[in-house]
């Protein structure tokens, strides 16, 4: 289960997106056994990231540079600035493609560093 949405148009729903914390390109803002944010950057992790999805954790992803493709539960969505995606435990999810400039915050809850399922 996912949905989308931009910040600036408040309403129902909203994008939801995964990546994978640990790996280069990902700068630790805050973690704790509560929370977990991150800035995800292009061009330093291999793209298509690996398809994945978490069991017990709610992730969003919230676009702050270029554009961020992504796949989710088998939909794509474009990610741009301003717009986020917010993922369900159980949602299956991968960056296919990133422009150069892309960043996105990452907001993890609860934070469970072995939460991550590849598929």
């Amino acid at each position: 289960m996912f949905a989308v949405g931009d910040i600036d148009k408040p309403g129902p729903g909203g994008r939801l997106i995964g990546s994978l914390p640990g790996q280069p390109g990902f700068d630790r803002l805050f973690d704790s056994n509560e929370l977990f944010l991150g800035v995800w950057k292009s061009g330093v992790d291999d793209l298509p990231s690996k398809r994945h999805f978490h069991q017990d954790t709610d992730e969003v992803i919230l676009g702050l540079k270029g554009v961020l493709k992504i796949e989710i539960e088998g939909e794509e969505i474009y990610l741009a600035p301003g717009e986020f995606l917010f993922k369900k435990p159980g949602s299956v999810s991968q960056i296919v493609w990133a422009s150069d400039d892309a960043q996105a915050l990452i907001i993890k809850a609860p934070w469970l560093p072995d939460d991550i399922v590849p598929v």
